[in-house]
């Protein structure tokens, strides 16, 4: 049987959004602004979603390609500038084991 694949994009503009998957692809994205990461993760769902990094992201990100990865958006600060800045949590797996939800999609 066929599944249909979806894919997205994540704006990260709700505090308190959770994104929740394995990094597919990091590659640098030219913007008007400068280059500019651009993440891709399959969720547990199988769906593709892509995201641009931040300055945050890409600090906690780091070079997490293959990495199981949970991102939580906690909302925008300003920097000592006065630009908006937005604050992440980001949490990778880092044990040998798979967690609980990919144990179940191995069956």
């Amino acid at each position: 049987m066929w599944k249909e694949k979806v894919s997205g994009k994540i704006s990260f503009d709700e505090v308190g959004q959770v994104v929740t998957g394995r990094i597919t692809e990091i590659k640098v994205q030219q913007m008007l602004t400068g280059e500019v990461n651009s993440y891709a993760l399959v969720t547990d769902e199988g769906e593709t979603m892509s995201f641009l990094g931040t300055t945050v992201l890409d600090r906690l990100l780091g070079h997490e390609l293959d990495s199981l990865v949970k991102i939580e958006y906690q909302g925008t600060t300003k920097t000592g500038s006065g630009r908006p800045l937005k604050n992440f949590k980001v949490e990778v797996w880092e044990d040998e084991e798979l967690p609980p939800e990919d144990k179940k999609k191995k069956k």
